[in-house]
């Protein structure tokens, strides 16, 4: 009797195997990174998308919701920091960790919430428009804090102002607990979508049984999608 060992089939191999129509991949990872489920409900695979957008989708929805919190201001746990994505012109350079180590610092959260174009992309438009001085769109949805600006106040519970050195604090400050929480839903639901991206572009990632090579004849036995 030959052994058998665990082995992953490639994406052309499983969609052989379960006669799938992918249609145009790319395509396909395109619309599923714009809107969870969508690019599965464009390939035919109605339940799979319909799955992916309940559930993603879910906790995007509600980690920007709970992120608002019930502060005196709008907090928005989905934005893309005014920070430069890079270092700065003529400053000296720190080398590449390091200056990775900044990037990640002002903009990890974000790069994660970005597994969902439909909320990277308006908060990328909003972050343009504030570098640029420009008001921002859709009520300020999505738009960045005020790093710079002045007269960032709230009051505490007996009254008292409290003031804050930049908007992004006085978010964390109104929103509490929330806030964190609500960006670590999105932050979640971003990555997810990523497997949600490549199963519209390349399949389902199907395991199957692969005989040693003392059975050289014998074909993997692919587990149920």
């Amino acid at each position: 009797m030959s052994k058998k060992h665990n082995v992953f089939l490639s994406s052309a191999a499983t969609v052989e195997h379960y006669d799938l129509d992918l249609k145009n991949r790319g395509l396909a990872a395109l619309l599923a990174w714009l809107v969870p489920g969508l690019g599965h409900f464009y390939q035919g695979r109605n339940v799979k998308g319909a799955i992916f957008m309940l559930c993603v989708g879910s906790l995007l929805v509600f980690g920007i919701y709970v992120g608002q919190g019930r502060g005196e201001s709008m907090a928005q746990v989905v934005h893309a920091s005014t920070a430069p994505f890079g270092t700065p012109a003529g400053a000296p350079s720190r080398g590449v960790f390091r200056t990775l180590v900044q990037v990640g610092g002002s903009h990890w959260k974000f790069i994660c919430q970005s597994g969902v174009g439909s909320v990277a992309l308006p908060a990328l438009v909003q972050r343009d428009r504030a570098l640029k001085g420009r008001p921002p769109l859709l009520g300020g949805l999505f738009s960045p804090p005020d790093m710079d600006g002045d007269g960032h106040v709230s009051s505490d519970s007996l009254g008292n102002t409290v003031r804050h050195p930049n908007e992004l604090a006085k978010w964390n400050y109104d929103a509490g607990f929330a806030f964190e929480v609500g960006t670590m839903y999105t932050v979640i639901a971003g990555l997810l979508n990523i497997l949600v991206i490549y199963d519209a572009a390349c399949g389902p990632l199907v395991q199957a049984h692969l005989a040693d090579e003392t059975d050289p004849d014998a074909d993997p036995e692919p587990d149920a999608a």
